[in-house]
């Protein structure tokens, strides 16, 4: 201890005679503060450890900016990694100094960041790869900086990829974009790596660029071997099959020599398939010239491409494949090849279709007159599927065809399927047209009037112990054939039948058809479609005599009236029935154009059906307003909208058609608004009150007057139909006895016996009367049946 207080006594002796340290006006004789020298020596040591921790930041970034003078890319890359790491792993160093250094420091290594992502893009968008419109040029090596190191492009890339994008993406949170301070460097830098990954690791520029080459009709491809450059050259004239040929060549020829082998699967994941579909459509619209006997030069070249390509499906590593053996059937299939031209016949009808409707001057909308005929039912009674006197249904079997394909194969056989057709309702599962209406014809009244409403003045109070039976026959279910067919079966009726007939008169069994005529105006498309039909057909059997019986050219007409009418759907005007008149005079005795036919025939019954549903839904709202407001209801529903809706959207428009058609589409629209839609539902409440008889008939009648068509006046189905629809509206009002009165004079000859019970039942309450009535109708019903 003597020693060491010694030794400091001599340490403190010699401060005070340094010069340096007290200074030139200090007395010598002047005490040493011992404390503050400990003090100021503890403040230096301090700020020594300061600066040489910043010296370690200096150091960092000479570093960097050394190994970035090399392109030393990897070094780059943990240089700043370790200088971000020195900054952000609280260096007390760096904290304590002045906000203003701090902040010069971290703007200058965010421009580090910059500097490091922005020297590398140069590289690769502009050492590497050239990219402009009508240019793509790849170098894979390349000289950069002052001393001209020589750069490999597959070395970098793998850098890159390894480095950047470990997970095959741009990884937002990768610490070169989020260790940034400022918001716009950090986008910037981020901007410049989706370019390298999206342009130069996918592609997805170049992609564009040979896409818009392969689907342009003015550009040929070249390719320069020694430049490893591909350009895209504009051509004044559509190019030919040899220009077009050379261009797969340059273009095949570019992946596989100058596109980097660890690359190429990317580009051809994007333009692979599109490449090998664009070869398949080039060589089937050219098989005349390829396939044809002269053209060897050709079918070299072609077989050349599909060589090419094949080794590129080889070089993608599996990320694109493509079979070969599809082009080298197509050079030797004879029967392919026939098909080949049929498909070349096929495309230019279908851009003459595509002609008829680009036309500006819209010349097809021309009209002339044309001639239809109709089949009128005249001096008789057609009877087939009326309903006996005792309440028989009678239904008919009818057939209807469709053509089927396989559209994958081509030439599948096309067979007609027969499909069994009840009444207008009834779809064929096969039929792509069916659905088009979704009608709830089961949907019950809206509200259930038991015990809620006011029966008649036979029924007044008196007790309700009975409601309608649903499994009870109605006699309107029976389906009404109004098909093509109507008086091919006549069915003979009882003869007891005139038991019921009104003032003894009878009615004939038979029908007599007369055939009448008138003109419709149609537009200049059932000429124009019938031509190009006629030049396909006699186009098709310049390439094979035989070429009718051939599946796939039933097939390929059909598939031409299909396009045909579709794009003629697409242009058709607001006068929908328009349409259908042309397709009509367009298949008019050309046997051959059954599917236009087909297709008109259910174009006309979905506008039918699509209609129908709002139909449906009126009367379905009268019919709620009734229960609701049975003693004041209100009647806008069925005169505002109802009647105006079916007279402008339904008859006119269906009787403008003419002919069969529109008299066939008229009888099903009128089985459905009677029957489906008011009788049907009617029949489905639990009991009608007095009101509502009152205003079911006013319904009834309202509806009977205003949908009178003076072109069915002579269709014996038509007269029924409204005949037993204006006896419903008759009858509903009335007492029981008048009823009965009626059905004594043969009113309900229309009716089965089961149908006036029920209607009977819903209108009157079970009464001793009600009873008598009934017992009296199957009386005389069984024995009118036994006679």
């Amino acid at each position: 201890m003597d020693n060491l207080s010694m030794e400091e006594r001599h340490i403190v002796a010699s401060l005070s005679k340094d010069p340096i340290f007290n200074g030139d006006e200090l007395d010598s004789t002047t005490e040493i503060d011992v404390n503050r020298i400990m003090e100021t020596e503890s403040q230096l040591s301090s700020e020594l450890y300061d600066l040489n921790n910043l010296k370690v930041l200096s150091s960092l970034i000479k570093e960097f900016n050394t190994n970035l003078e090399l392109l030393e890319f990897e070094n780059c890359y943990y240089s700043l990694q370790n200088l971000r790491k020195k900054i952000s792993d609280n260096n007390a160093a760096f904290i304590k100094q002045s906000f203003h250094f701090q902040r010069s420091v971290v703007v200058y290594i965010d421009s580090l960041h910059s500097k490091y992502i922005n020297t590398i893009h140069e590289i690769i968008s502009s050492g590497f790869w050239c990219v402009s419109s009508d240019a793509i040029k790849f170098r894979s090596s390349t000289t950069w900086g002052k001393d001209n190191f020589d750069i490999e492009h597959d070395i970098l890339l793998e850098l890159v990829q390894r480095l950047f994008f470990p997970n095959d993406m741009v990884d937002p949170t990768l610490w070169l974009i989020t260790d940034m301070e400022f918001g716009n460097d950090r986008e910037t830098l981020k901007t410049q790596l989706v370019d390298i990954y999206k342009n130069y690791i996918k592609f997805e520029d170049i992609t564009r660029i040979i896409k818009n080459a392969i689907f342009s009709q003015n550009i040929i491809i070249k390719y320069d071997s020694d430049e490893d450059k591909m350009k895209f050259l504009e051509h004044n004239s559509s190019t030919g099959p040899i220009d077009i040929l050379a261009s797969f060549d340059a273009l095949n020829s570019f992946l596989l020599n100058s596109v980097p082998t660890m690359l190429v699967g990317n580009l051809l994941r994007n333009i692979g398939e599109l490449l090998g579909n664009e070869f398949l459509k080039f060589v089937k619209r050219n098989a005349r010239e390829i396939v044809g006997s002269n053209s060897d030069s050709l079918k070299e070249k072609v077989s050349h491409v599909n060589e090419q390509l094949g080794d590129l499906s080889k070089k993608s590593n599996g990320l694109w494949s493509y079979n070969r053996q599809n082009i080298e059937d197509l050079l030797k299939d004879k029967q392919l090849y026939i098909n080949l031209l049929l498909d070349g016949v096929f495309i230019t009808k279908v851009e003459s279709i595509r002609a008829i409707f680009s036309d500006p001057q819209e010349s097809w909308k021309e009209e002339t007159i044309a001639h239809i005929s109709s089949d009128k039912t005249t001096n008789g009674e057609d009877i087939q599927n009326k309903p006996s006197i005792i309440g028989t249904p009678k239904k008919s079997v009818g057939t209807d065809g469709d053509w089927n394909w396989d559209a994958e194969d081509n030439v599948e056989e096309e067979k007609e399927n027969d499909k069994e057709s009840k009444g207008d309702n009834a779809e064929s599962d096969d039929d792509a047209w069916g659905d088009e209406i979704d009608v709830d014809l089961d949907l019950q009244s809206p509200k259930k009037a038991v015990n809620h409403e006011t029966p008649n003045q036979d029924k007044k109070d008196l007790p309700i112990d009975e409601t309608m039976d649903d499994d009870e026959n109605a006699g309107w279910e029976e389906d009404w054939d109004i098909g093509e067919d109507d008086a091919d079966n006549p069915i003979e009726e009882p003869e007891t039948k005139n038991l019921e007939i009104k003032n003894g008169q009878s009615h004939d069994d038979h029908n007599i058809v007369n055939t009448s005529s008138s003109d419709i105006t149609v537009t200049q498309l059932p000429k124009l479609f019938s031509q190009i039909a006629i030049d396909f057909i006699n186009e098709a059997q310049d390439i094979e005599e035989n070429m009718i019986q051939n599946t796939y050219f039933s097939y390929k007409l059909s598939l031409l009236q299909t396009t045909f009418f579709a794009i003629a759907v697409s242009h058709c005007p607001a006068e929908w029935w328009k349409l259908f008149v042309d397709m009509r005079e367009a298949y008019k005795g050309n046997t051959k154009l059954f599917r236009l036919q087909e297709l008109s025939t259910r174009y006309l019954e979905s506008n039918r059906l699509t209609r129908q549903k709002r139909v449906w839904k009126l009367i379905q709202e009268q019919f709620q307003e009734f229960h609701e407001k049975e003693n004041s209801p209100s009647w806008s529903i069925t005169l505002e909208l109802l009647i105006p809706f079916i007279q402008t959207e339904i008859i006119t428009p269906i009787v403008k058609i003419g002919g069969k058609e529109s008299n066939t589409e008229l009888l099903r629209f009128l089985q459905f608004l009677f029957n489906d839609c008011i009788t049907d539902v009617i029949l489905k409440w639990d009991i009608i009150s007095e009101k509502n008889s009152e205003n079911l008939g006013k319904l009834i009648s309202l509806i009977s007057s205003n949908v009178e068509v003076p072109s069915l006046a002579d269709s014996p189905q038509y007269k029924e139909m409204c005949a037993k629809f204006d006896l419903v509206g008759r009858f509903l009002p009335l007492h029981l006895r008048e009823i009965t009165d009626m059905f004594y004079n043969g009113d309900f000859y229309l009716f089965g016996t089961d149908e006036i019970v029920q209607w009977i039942k819903l209108l009157f309450a079970d009464t001793p009367i009600r009873q008598d009535a009934i017992s009296d109708i199957y009386e005389i019903r069984q024995v009118a049946e036994e006679n």
